[in-house]
């Protein structure tokens, strides 16, 4: 059989990563070769170098030295643009994760490499269709990812590294989040559809469960106690005609009767085998009263614990508190990009701004537009004045004309001036109505105005309550219990399972206690409690009584014991105590009792569910900033 080519060869590579004032050397003196058309696992301890040196031979970590060849492409000579260009043609990559965009669909996923590249989405939809239904997903080319298993969301990113027909497959932990049968069935998929004689798959894994599945495996060791980095060495190599599957008829049944006869010879030797009884390493809690309820319970901070969310999601520029910190009400905990709030703030402050020039031009306009009224008042005012002048002359020298004594052209002179006078107050009674009617259009534009001035005061007013929003306060006096909140990253908005931030009260602390139903009757509200520290049961402190929840809940295992009931419900009671009585961290369990009358004395007198309720409360909420508001009203006729 002629020699299968090389589609990686390391030659000596060594990488090294300052820590400090000095280097810490990850890889010494790697060599080996990985042939086309085989499937390679990388083997090793945690923290042995198996990511950083997949990194390396995938470019996107340079090594201190030695030389890479991809298929006889030497990817440590080329620079970082010829690299990436490099990747994106000939290396496809399979991760634990899957790292599926959640707003595509399967299609739409896989084609992402081909999008990359610079191929139509049509056509490059088509080509993803065709290796998914190459792989069993046919029928799920148009689900999202929230809508596919963990085995289907793996397929989909198994179409995505094959989908641009790479000539190297790099998978990191492929199989690690998933069962043993989607783990098997990913293997099979990338031994019949990834391998080619022109291409290589190598797999970095700790997952014994598919080692049966490699075609030669490399793993690390370390040379004895001696201080230095790991070595790979090959421990096993399959023949390419060898089943690359476990089989469970050939292989599965011979093994279960072996484990059964020797199952069958140690049950017999053990039983002629005295048996010595082993002292506990920790003594079971004791009971400090002589009747007693005894429960599990939980330290939690007196406000419990409150998961802290942003409205809107951005990326984290700033982080003011580290967990344990404690904050008081309103204080800046952390904050994310606000430069795209800001310009609107700032835009908005424009938009007022304008308005409230548009207004003071309109003002200006209404001065000028009432000194014209006043000024045609005034015009009328004359006018009339001469019309009645005018009118008097002309009467006056019609009489002079009839009995001679004015001549007949001062009398036509009179007339002609007092229907001059006429029109001219005529014109200026249309002068002053006109100028009356534009006061009306101005005053009508000032109330535009002022209605834009509104709107752009309530547009400034909401960027300013979007800009304060992109920093998270804390809403209590209390103390940062987690951070998993990191610069940099993209904090998403809204409730999440895994909170960017938590906090709480912590001056007392509080335990939550399930209580099981069968005991809710033996209870009391008044009866003395104590709490022991589990890992030491000497350490306890007694617990003071503050409520019972209400609502009685389903139980949830809590002491990992495999005889313990989950079939039942619980009555929540909490107590509380002071931190500084009792080591016990938030989160911690605790083993409490409480003292508790016997059965006869609580049959006469059995505790009533009514004790979890007080008296009417008025209709007063309390806020964030410790004022009150009503909480709610009701109407009745």
């Amino acid at each position: 059989m002629s020699a299968l080519p090389v589609a990686i060869r390391c030659s000596d590579i060594t990488k090294s990563f300052p820590a400090g004032d000095g280097l810490v050397e990850v890889l010494r003196g790697i060599d080996f070769e990985v042939p086309a058309g085989e499937l390679t696992m990388l083997v090793g301890p945690s923290g042995c170098g198996k990511t950083t040196l997949i990194s390396i031979i995938a470019g996107i970590l340079t090594p201190t030295s030695g030389e890479v060849e991809i298929c006889g492409n030497p990817i440590t000579r080329m620079s970082d643009a010829e690299k990436v260009a490099f990747r994106r043609s000939n290396i496809g990559f399979i991760f634990q994760q899957y790292n599926l965009l959640p707003a595509l669909t399967a299609t739409e996923n896989a084609a992402i490499p081909l999008v990359a590249a610079g191929m139509p989405m049509a056509r490059a939809a088509g080509a993803a269709a065709a290796i998914l239904e190459r792989i069993g997903m046919g029928a799920q080319l148009g689900k999202m990812p929230n809508q596919l298993s963990g085995g289907q969301q793996q397929r989909v990113a198994i179409a995505r590294a094959l989908v641009h027909t790479p000539q190297l497959i790099v998978c990191d932990e492929p199989t690690a989040s998933l069962d043993a049968e989607s783990g098997q069935t990913v293997l099979e998929i990338l031994k019949d559809a990834a391998l080619a004689p022109d291409r290589a798959v190598i797999v970095v894994t700790h997952d014994t469960r598919i080692f049966g599945f490699a075609d030669r495996t490399l793993r690390w060791r370390m040379a004895g106690f001696v201080p230095s980095a790991p070595r790979l060495s090959l421990i096993s190599r399959r023949s390419l005609d060898m089943s690359r599957h476990f089989s469970a008829t050939r292989h599965g049944i011979p093994l279960l009767a072996l484990v059964m006869i020797s199952f069958a010879g140690w049950s017999i030797a053990a039983k002629h085998t005295s048996r010595i009884a082993a002292t506990p390493p920790i003594a079971a809690p004791t009971n400090p009263y002589d009747q007693n309820v005894a429960g599990t319970g939980i330290v939690e901070p007196a406000s419990e614990v409150i998961a802290l969310a942003i409205e809107r999601g951005g990326i984290v520029t700033g982080i003011e508190v580290v967990a344990g910190d404690r904050v008081k009400a309103g204080r800046a905990l952390f904050s994310i990009d606000d430069r795209d709030y800001r310009t609107a703030v700032v835009q908005n402050e424009a938009a007022v701004a304008v308005a409230n020039a548009s207004i003071a031009t309109i003002d200006q306009s209404l001065i000028l537009q009432r000194d014209k009224i006043d000024q045609a008042r005034a015009d009328l005012e004359s006018a009339e004045a001469e019309r009645i002048r005018a009118s008097l002359d002309q009467a006056r020298y019609s009489e002079l004309a009839r009995d001679s004594w004015a001549p007949r052209q001062r009398f036509e002179t009179a007339a002609a001036d007092a229907q001059k006078a006429g029109a001219s107050v005529a014109a200026t009674k249309a002068a002053l109505a006109s100028a009356q009617q534009q006061i009306e259009v101005i005053s009508a534009q000032r109330k535009e105005a002022e209605a834009k001035l509104g709107q752009a005061k309530a547009a400034l007013e909401q960027a300013s309550v979007d800009l304060d929003k992109t920093v998270v306060k804390a809403p209590i006096d209390g103390a940062i219990l987690k951070v998993n909140v990191r610069l940099g990253e993209y904090a998403q908005a809204g409730v999440l399972s895994n909170p960017l931030m938590t906090m709480g009260s912590i001056a007392p602390l509080h335990v939550r206690v399930d209580i099981d139903e069968t005991e809710t009757w033996r209870v009391r509200p008044d009866s003395r409690a104590i709490a022991r520290l589990r890992g030491n049961p000497a350490i306890s402190a007694p617990l003071s009584f503050v409520r019972f929840e209400p609502y009685v809940l389903p139980k949830r295992s809590l002491t990992g014991d495999t005889t313990e009931r989950v079939d039942t419900r619980v009555l929540q009671a909490i107590y509380e105590f002071a931190p500084s009585e009792f080591p016990a961290f938030v989160g911690q369990q605790v083993d409490v009792f409480i003292a508790a009358p016997g059965r006869e004395a609580a049959t006469r007198n059995p505790t009533s569910g009514q004790v979890v309720f007080g008296a009417f409360a008025d209709n007063r909420a309390q806020t964030a900033d410790g004022t009150s508001r009503t909480a709610f009203t009701v109407k009745t006729k």
